[in-house]
């Protein structure tokens, strides 16, 4: 559109008029077009020309920015308009339900990338309740996931928080000796670190 204002006007710096506007005209292309003189071209021409040219840039003036894809300062992932998160949070909070679950949400997304996801069983005090659900409620190392990653979190924005706790409810997994060594694999490397080890005696 900028390319066909600009042969516009070079057009009429040249005398050119006839031809600028079958340029901006499309279905008249297959006209021939003579060369007017000076006098035709002020009455008739340079009207239409100024008409066409005012029109084009209307048109432009009304139409969104063109981002390059290959402008290096645009991300083209990004949204055009960032908006604050609702799961950013600053600062500690007080320990509510509601706060848990904001906290949760900005954990959920690393669980639900391996097929599990977590909710509140229930708050009692300063003891959070926590039931993982899908692969996360069956996998050995779901201690680790609610020690490690979930209570860290949440104690880390919600200082309140005295433990959470895992609700396995009637569908924990079943407590046998290879349950239980699948658990202490989970636990052993840490312990290695320090220069110790478990074992399991009995059960």
């Amino acid at each position: 559109m900028v390319r066909r204002v600009l042969v516009i006007i070079a057009a009429m710096m040249a005398g050119k008029g006839a031809e600028a506007f079958a340029l901006t005209q499309p279905h008249l292309s297959h006209l021939t077009v003579s060369q007017p003189s000076p006098q035709s071209f002020s009455k008739v021409w340079r009207p239409l020309v100024l008409r066409s040219a005012k029109r084009s840039l209307l048109a432009l003036k009304d139409t969104d920015s063109i981002v390059s894809p290959f402008d290096p300062s645009v991300d083209p992932l990004l949204p055009k308009e960032t908006e604050e998160s609702p799961t950013d949070l600053d600062g500690p909070l007080p320990l509510t339900w509601e706060n848990v679950e904001k906290v949760l949400d900005t954990m959920r997304p690393y669980l639900m990338s391996d097929g599990g996801n977590v909710k509140i069983a229930d708050i009692d005090g300063g003891i959070v309740r926590l039931k993982l659900e899908g692969a996360c409620g069956t996998c050995p190392s779901s201690t680790m996931t609610m020690k490690m990653g979930l209570e860290r979190g949440l104690r880390e924005k919600i200082p309140e928080i005295v433990d959470v706790v895992q609700d396995l409810g009637d569908g924990g997994p079943e407590l046998s000796p290879d349950s239980v060594e699948k658990v202490l694999d989970t636990v052993r490397p840490f312990l290695k670190v320090a220069g110790g080890s478990i074992e399991l005696f009995d059960l």
